[in-house]
């Protein structure tokens, strides 16, 4: 079964005024993923990587097509069942992180989808410790390193039960440990995963397969290992080969 398809998805910036062209990033794209696959979303520098999940979770409207997230169709007026069904981690993690502390971030979610005080705290810890910041959890946010903050926005997606989750460009700021952990965690989750990432050493050890975009469309989705090993196919769409694979 399908947790995401996506039909002949089309997306322009620009063009709401009179006599200003619009700008086209997506045409005619269309895939789908399953549940509990992990996908790897590559591709250069506007692309339309994150405009594709902005897309996904209702914060872009599409210029045409239609996304479907668990079979429901992403309207202004579904959002609110959309979003009780994916998580998403901003590039940023400074645009995900806005409350006084760790603890209330990673608490939001659950506060607000009902949970009782009992089931907060539980989730807080769990999604806490999956990222290795027990021992911050009451520290204010603005006292953490770049890293610390990357991991405690992804733990506020970890503490709700997303059946679907999209990262966009998620070992940014993390160190070799740090991103090592973060690689456990993605292999350990049950659900879904679209991860967008110019780290395509990252991809190819967490994404059996990967959506290459290129000039708004799909160059190619199918197993990862056979794009992120086909060199012609990257560097014709502005990428190089990943570090693992260049020094063989």
């Amino acid at each position: 079964m399908n947790i995401l398809d996506i039909e002949d998805l089309s997306f322009s910036y620009g063009g709401g005024r009179k006599g200003e062209t619009p700008h086209p990033v997506l045409s005619g794209l269309s895939f789908s993923i399953r549940e509990g696959e992990s996908v790897g979303l590559a591709g250069a520098n506007g692309a339309g990587k994150s405009t594709l999940l902005k897309l996904i979770c209702g914060l872009l409207e599409p210029s045409g097509g239609r996304i479907f997230v668990s079979g429901i169709p992403v309207r202004k007026d579904t959002l609110g069942a959309v979003r009780k069904e994916l998580g998403y981690v901003f590039q940023d993690a400074d645009n995900q992180l806005f409350t006084a502390t760790v603890h209330d971030d990673v608490a939001f979610a659950p506060r607000n989808y009902g949970y009782s005080p009992a089931e907060t705290e539980a989730a807080v810890d769990r999604a806490l410790q999956a990222v290795r910041l027990e021992a911050l959890k009451d520290r204010p946010v603005y006292r953490l390193s770049g890293g610390e903050k990357k991991l405690a926005s992804i733990a506020t997606v970890l503490a709700v039960d997303s059946r679907i989750i999209l990262m966009d460009e998620p070992t940014v700021a993390l160190d070799p440990r740090n991103r090592r952990t973060l690689m456990g965690i993605v292999n350990s989750l049950p659900c879904a995963k679209l991860i967008a990432s110019h780290d395509l050493d990252f991809i190819y050890d967490t994404c059996p397969r990967t959506l290459l975009l290129s000039g708004g469309k799909a160059a190619f989705f199918g197993p990862t290992q056979e794009v992120l090993r086909n060199r012609e196919l990257l560097e014709a769409n502005g990428l190089e080969l990943p570090l693992s694979f260049s020094r063989t």
